[in-house]
């Protein structure tokens, strides 16, 4: 008797506990959000031809927070002053606008509406910092080229995501902007068969 007692002690507690299990197994079963990668947007031979020089490696990174992906590709060149870093934000499955909120916040000084300020962004630090940002017309949905006498990035909105491309090696602001377009224009493109 006490062994059918405890067996359907046993049962009972089974089924109160399903209905905690179920949507834990259902949760973890449905398809998680793509992990971006910014390594994939790279092309090669277009940053051999525009930074003349190879890449010899790509160096991928991805962090998550505050309802952003953070992706980031460092292409090491051959000569490793030329090489270029590329940097994909995109909303999270659970925040859809995260990424275009942010650019807003940056950008046009939007507050966003779960922080009033993000220190830890990459590339925040560098717009806070940069005398003004400069728009840039035919790229994407908006771009600006924010840059200093020795470093520049371009920061472009596409779709949900934004990224950053900076590029290293000789030339002035002008020459580096040119570099940094072309290179996005290549990383529109593939964000664009990529959808």
């Amino acid at each position: 008797m006490r062994s059918i007692a405890l067996l359907r002690s046993g049962c009972r507690a089974l089924l109160w506990g399903l209905p905690l299990i179920a949507p834990a197994v259902a949760a973890a079963s449905e398809p998680a959000p793509p992990t971006p990668d910014a390594c994939a947007l790279v092309d090669s031979a277009a940053v051999e031809r525009i930074q003349e020089s190879a890449p010899s490696a790509l160096q991928p990174s991805l962090r998550s927070g505050d309802g952003l992906q953070v992706a980031g590709c460092f292409v090491r060149t051959a000569d490793y002053a030329r090489s270029v870093s590329l940097v994909l934000t995109g909303p999270d499955s659970a925040a859809p606008g995260a990424a275009v909120a942010r650019w807003r916040a940056l950008f046009h000084g939007e507050p966003r509406a779960d922080r009033e300020r993000e220190e830890d962004e990459p590339g925040t630090a560098e717009i806070e910092r940069a005398p003004a940002s400069r728009p840039i017309e035919g790229l994407g949905r908006e771009a600006f080229w924010i840059g200093t006498a020795g470093y520049g990035a371009l920061y472009v909105l596409a779709d949900e995501s934004y990224f950053r491309i900076s590029v290293g090696g000789p030339g002035d602001r002008a020459a580096k902007l040119e570099r940094a377009r072309a290179l996005a224009l290549v990383v529109l493109s593939r964000l664009s068969t990529r959808s």
